[in-house]
């Protein structure tokens, strides 16, 4: 997208993190700065965004010789709470470059896991679990279509 970019990221959970802060010795800073366990973990969690959005922004000023901010505003996270907003938000994400014009068809836009996920091409991105969550490609396949159909159908209700 232009302008944007979805990311679905699972998070470990609030053990695993602290662990893992642990390890790099900083999670007494952390708990100090954060409170409690839980909030340092959120809090862990949410400096690991910020270093890669950081990061990425000094890649791309370096790239473009380019100074100054790249995002406009903070990142915006969700927690998916439920097992349907999870199924939902795979479709939403794979789907949203068609709902927005900016590509004619979801499945070809270069920029999506969609057709990386069916053809298990990619060793970064867990594929395994996406299909496992919709048992076979089949239904994965089916639930985009299905998704897709009906967003564009909403665009002609008139209430």
């Amino acid at each position: 997208m232009p302008n944007h970019f979805h990311m679905l990221v699972k998070i470990k959970d609030e053990g695993e993190v602290l662990e893992a802060d642990r390890l790099s010795r900083r999670r007494e800073r952390s708990e100090r700065f954060f409170g409690s366990a839980g909030a340092a973990a959120a809090g862990i969690v949410s400096q690991k965004f910020g270093n890669f959005f950081n990061s990425y922004a000094k890649s791309i000023n370096l790239q473009e010789n380019r100074v100054g901010s790249l995002f406009q505003k903070p990142f915006r996270r969700k927690m998916i709470d439920s097992e349907s907003y999870f199924t939902r938000i795979i479709a939403y994400i794979h789907c949203n470059p068609q709902l927005h014009g900016i590509a004619n068809d979801f499945r070809k836009y270069p920029y999506s896991s969609y057709q990386t996920i069916i053809e298990a091409k990619s060793k970064l991105l867990k594929h395994e679990a996406v299909l496992e969550w919709f048992v076979t490609i089949e239904n994965y396949i089916d639930h985009h279509e299905y998704y897709i159909t009906k967003k564009e159908d909403e665009k002609w209700i008139i209430e």
